[in-house]
C-alpha cells in the first residue's frame, strides 16, 4: 500500500518503463499505419537499401540519360521530393521482403510510368499509376496474390499489418492503403505482381529440369509483366526448338545470349505469333525489344563488374 501512495515517477526506473512503453507503441504503430513508411530522414536522392547482386547495378539508375531525365523531372516537379521518398522508401522495404533486386523493380517503375503515381488518374479505364496496373493486374492481385507462394500477403501483412485487399483505383485524395493511387500500395502491389511472374517462370524452368540463372529470371519476368507470361514461355518454347534444351539453358542463363536474342525483333515476332497475328506479333515484338533495352540500361551497367562474364 505505501507504494501505491507516492508518485508513480518517484523513481528513475519507473521513467525508463514509460519510455520503454512509448518507444514499442510507435513502433507497434509503424506497421499498422503505412503512412509512417515515409521517413523525413531519408533522402529523395538517396536510392533503396541495395543487396549484393552480381548483375544489378548498386546504383540506378544505371545510364546517364535516365539520370538526366530524373533530374528534369525533379526540376520541373514532376516528381516531387515527398513522393520520391515515399517512392524510394516503399521500393527499399518491398524488395527486401521479397528478396527482389531494388534496381529491377525502380527500373520497371520508371520505365512505367517516370514514377507518376498519378498516371491515368482521370481515365476510366486502360493502365493506371505507378505500375500501369490494367484490369487484369488488379484481377490477379485480388484473386490470386498467393497463387504461386504465400510471401506475397506476407508482404502485405509486413508492410501494412494487414491484408488490405481489393486494391482498386480509388480516389487519390485521400490516402486510403486500398488504393493504387497510394504509393506504398502501388509498389507493393506491382512488386507482387512481378513476384507472381518470376515464380511462376521458375516453376515452369524447374519443372522441365532447365538450369537458370536466378537473377537473369528477373528479366524474364519484367518481360512478363509487360507482356504477359505466355509471351516469354512461347519465346521459350521458339528457342528450343531452334537449338535444344542447351540452347534453352544459355538463354536464361548467359545474360549476353538473352540481350542479343530480345534485341532480335524477328527472332521475337516469330515467337509471338504463336500468341499474336502477324501485325500484333510485330508490334509487341518493337515494343518488348525497346522496353527490355531500357530496364537493361536501367538497371545493368553495360560494363563492368555488375554484368556477369
Amino acid at each position: 500500500m505505501r507504494f501505491w501512495n507516492r508518485s508513480p515517477f518517484a523513481h528513475p526506473s519507473h521513467w525508463l518503463l514509460v519510455f520503454a512503453l512509448l518507444a514499442t507503441g510507435m513502433y507497434l504503430r509503424s506497421f499498422r499505419y503505412p503512412s509512417l513508411l515515409i521517413s523525413p530522414f531519408f533522402s529523395p536522392a538517396t536510392p533503396p537499401t541495395q543487396t549484393t547482386s552480381h548483375l544489378f547495378t548498386q546504383n540506378f539508375p544505371a545510364d546517364e540519360k535516365f539520370r538526366q531525365e530524373l533530374d528534369l523531372l525533379r526540376m520541373k516537379g514532376r516528381l516531387l521530393p515527398e513522393n520520391e521518398i515515399a517512392i524510394n522508401q516503399s521500393i527499399s522495404s518491398t524488395s527486401d521482403v521479397l528478396k527482389m533486386p531494388p534496381a529491377i523493380l525502380w527500373c520497371l517503375l520508371f520505365q512505367e510510368s517516370r514514377l507518376n503515381h498519378l498516371e491515368g488518374v482521370q481515365g476510366d479505364q486502360g493502365a493506371r499509376g505507378l505500375g500501369q496496373f490494367s484490369h487484369f493486374s488488379f484481377y490477379e492481385v485480388n484473386h490470386h496474390l498467393d497463387r504461386f507462394s504465400h510471401i506475397n500477403v506476407d508482404l502485405m501483412n509486413a508492410i501494412f499489418g494487414k491484408d488490405i485487399r481489393p486494391i482498386q483505383p480509388l480516389d487519390p485524395r485521400y490516402k486510403n492503403p486500398s488504393s493504387y493511387f497510394y504509393i506504398p500500395t502501388a509498389v507493393v502491389s506491382s512488386a507482387a505482381f512481378l513476384n507472381n511472374r518470376y515464380l511462376q517462370l521458375k516453376r515452369i524452368l524447374e519443372r522441365n529440369h532447365v538450369s537458370y540463372n536466378s537473377e537473369l529470371l528477373w528479366l524474364y519476368a519484367s518481360m512478363a509483366y509487360n507482356k504477359g507470361s505466355r509471351s516469354v514461355i512461347a519465346f521459350w518454347n521458339d528457342s528450343r526448338r531452334r537449338g535444344g534444351k542447351n540452347h534453352l539453358e544459355r538463354m536464361v542463363s548467359d545474360p549476353h545470349t538473352l540481350y542479343a536474342s530480345v534485341s532480335d525483333v524477328k527472332l521475337l515476332t516469330r515467337s509471338l505469333r504463336k500468341i499474336w497475328s502477324g501485325s500484333n506479333a510485330n508490334h509487341f515484338a518493337k515494343e518488348l525489344d525497346i522496353h527490355m533495352e531500357n530496364l537493361r540500361s536501367c538497371a545493368i551497367e553495360r560494363e563492368g563488374p555488375h554484368e556477369l562474364k
